[in-house]
């Protein structure tokens, strides 16, 4: 049996666009990371085995540390059968729908496997490492792809009724009824309104990337160029940070909680959407004084998934 010092776990954050796997010691410390992007249509089989390739990579590179990986914890975005180990529907990664990740993965690999909401992992990761330390309850929010979102309640992530795990999925909480198509196949979703995937595609559906000069965009590049004092950029902003304020608006109203952390690659245009999610958040929210709420950036950067499904690796050892 292994000294508890020579314990590591490998942690996973499968995202919709790239996977990120790292090597990360009991306390909290990341050795290795890597990188890659996310193998697209293809069989579930096939996209995990990418995945058993790189566990399997940083199991042997662990050994020059002198660790052995004692577990493997992941999040990925969708609705997730935490107890069964199965994702039940994921918008943004449609070939896992109905798939059992984690049985398939333990039958590859040596050692224990668990699978939460991406979001759920941010919470965990946050609570452990990141500013949700601070707080006994909170709001989680990763902006990315999609939206996700993740309850804290007395300083545990909730995850609801029978451990499902869609508990706070505010990305898919209608901002607006009727409005701009979703990813899940409803209307009016805040996935649509801020997410990467939801600007780009109303870009897209607007015809309107020719004459802003928005064409071939990421979120990045939409978010200098709203810096840089782009009219259409600025206007998609302004609508990001105001349905993302009226969607925390209703959580903290429904939930009684004031506080909100923020994560995710695209919080990185924290300085454009800021000012009109706080503002729509303050207005919509009637249940609180504007001095009493909070909303945070996460300082983990994109770090902070691989901290929570470390610490959710760890938990199962």
């Amino acid at each position: 049996m292994e000294t508890s010092s020579s314990r590591a776990v490998i942690a996973a954050d499968i995202g919709g666009t790239h996977v990120r796997f790292a090597l990360v010691t009991e306390k909290g410390e990341i050795l290795l990371q890597e990188k890659r992007s996310r193998i697209r249509g293809s069989t579930p089989e096939r996209m995990i085995y990418d995945w058993i390739e790189i566990a399997k990579g940083l199991e042997s590179r662990a050994q020059g540390f002198g660790l052995k990986v004692s577990a493997l914890g992941f999040g990925i975005a969708g609705k997730i059968d935490v107890e069964e180990g199965r994702v039940i529907f994921s918008p943004n990664i449609p070939e896992l729908n109905g798939f059992d990740v984690v049985a398939f993965l333990r039958s590859h690999l040596a050692y224990p496997v668990a699978i939460d909401n991406d979001a759920n992992v941010f919470g965990r990761g946050e609570l452990w490492v990141g500013k949700g330390s601070k707080y006994p309850d909170w709001l989680g929010i990763t902006l990315g792809t999609g939206v996700g979102g993740c309850v804290i309640l007395d300083g545990r992530v909730w995850t609801g009724s029978r451990g499902i795990g869609f508990a706070g999925e505010i990305g898919h909480t209608t901002v607006y009824p009727n409005g701009r198509l979703c990813m899940c196949g409803k209307r009016g979703c805040l996935e649509a309104y801020a997410s990467e995937g939801g600007l780009l595609r109303h870009i897209a559906n607007c015809g309107s990337g020719k004459e802003y000069g928005l064409s071939a965009l990421s979120a990045k590049r939409l978010y200098d160029m709203a810096l840089s004092g782009n009219p259409e950029a600025c206007r998609l902003f302004e609508e990001f940070g105001t349905a993302l304020g009226i969607a925390i608006a209703n959580a903290f109203t429904l939930l009684g909680i004031r506080c909100a952390i923020v994560g995710g690659g695209v919080s990185n245009a924290w300085g454009v959407f800021y000012e009109p999610l706080l503002r729509a958040t303050v207005n919509n929210c009637s249940m609180l004084n504007a001095e009493d709420i909070v909303i945070e950036k996460s300082e983990l950067e994109d770090s902070a998934a691989l901290y929570g499904a470390a610490r959710l690796a760890l938990d199962i050892i």
